[in-house]
């Protein structure tokens, strides 16, 4: 499905003129919150603003603007300190929304400039297979949690615990192999985690590629420029119902991605044990069917390995005979 897709996706870019424009940041208005009775956002805090998705929210009703959280050192601020989103209700002018505090070596998807090299690549292999430990490759679980893990994104951006962790993409024969939703960036208002695929996501390699033929692809759509990105989004916060859209309007209008939560994989060799250890993935194109896949947890975000289903993963994996790449952002 992949390699169809990533056809589809040139056969499309090479006929589109059109420029795509990155969505702006959002712009703080001066306001009163459409409010006529009651407290306003702007009362609890200056600058601070009602966010889309309120009707929704009993409480936490406001937001500081992007990439600003609450600060301050009044007994009120406490326990929305470090996090964007507020109630109305909060102590009037004893918190202030300021800059986040930045994770190091954190860069925004709208930021990232792709390398797909040698240089930037990291390679992995299973620990028990001769292969892979002769040519001195790390196991792929065990340094997981180094480069997968959301710490290493900003707070306001983290997404729900649910959707966090390292999930292998069972089923699927191609080069796609694992990705990392841990760091996503997400969108509250619109329950979006948003994902590059060149650096979130890890690629089968072949013993003949230097690189991922996959990732350079993801890395370089032609014509269009820039990167490969997808975007989850979720039917409501439940997380157990989502939508996939590409960075590509044109290819959003053919193909289809939607995903649910799953108890258990079809073939009964794997069961969630908490919410979000397993969806259901399936793929069209045009209306039709062109595959499925199952992303199964084998890492939660604090670093807990799953190896009952990572044994699975070895079995499925390994008489593919490739070693597993990802890319450092930033290099």
């Amino acid at each position: 499905m992949a390699k169809l897709f990533f056809a589809l996706i040139m056969a499309l870019s090479a006929s589109n003129t059109c420029a795509f424009r990155a969505k702006g940041r959002e712009e703080v208005h001066a306001s009163a919150d459409g409010k006529f009775w009651g407290p306003s956002c702007s009362d609890a805090i200056t600058g601070g603003y009602e966010r889309n998705s309120a009707w929704r929210h009993w409480n936490d009703k406001c937001k500081c603007p992007f990439q600003w959280v609450v600060a301050g050192s009044d007994p009120a601020c406490a326990e929305k300190k470090g996090k964007r989103y507020f109630p109305k209700d909060l102590k009037a002018n004893a918190c202030i929304c300021e800059s986040a505090t930045e994770v190091k070596g954190f860069v925004a998807i709208a930021d990232q400039k792709p390398v797909i090299t040698k240089e930037c690549a990291v390679e992995y292999g299973f620990g028990d297979f001769k292969s892979h430990t002769l040519n001195g490759l790390p196991d792929f679980l065990d340094s997981a949690h180094e480069w997968c893990n959301s710490n290493l994104v900003p707070e306001e951006k983290r997404v729900p615990e649910e959707l966090r962790g390292l999930y292998w993409m069972k089923d699927l024969a191609l080069d796609d192999v694992a990705f990392c939703p841990s760091l996503a960036e997400w969108d509250e208002d619109t329950l979006t985690a948003k994902m590059s695929v060149w650096n979130m996501f890890v690629f089968g390699k072949k013993q003949e590629e230097v690189v991922s033929h996959l990732a350079e692809t993801a890395a370089a759509i032609p014509v269009l420029g820039g990167s490969l990105v997808y975007s989850i989004i979720f039917t409501n916060d439940t997380m157990k119902e989502a939508d996939i859209k590409t960075n590509i309007g044109i290819a959003n209008g053919l193909v289809s991605f939607p995903m649910w939560s799953i108890p258990e994989t079809p073939d009964k060799t794997i069961q969630e044990k908490k919410p979000g250890d397993i969806f259901f993935r399936l793929s069209s194109i045009a209306g039709f069917e062109t595959g499925t896949y199952f992303p199964v947890r084998i890492m939660d975000d604090d670093g807990t390995k799953h190896t009952d289903r990572y044994e699975f993963m070895k079995k499925a994996e390994g008489p593919k005979l490739t070693t597993f790449q990802r890319f450092k952002s930033p290099c």
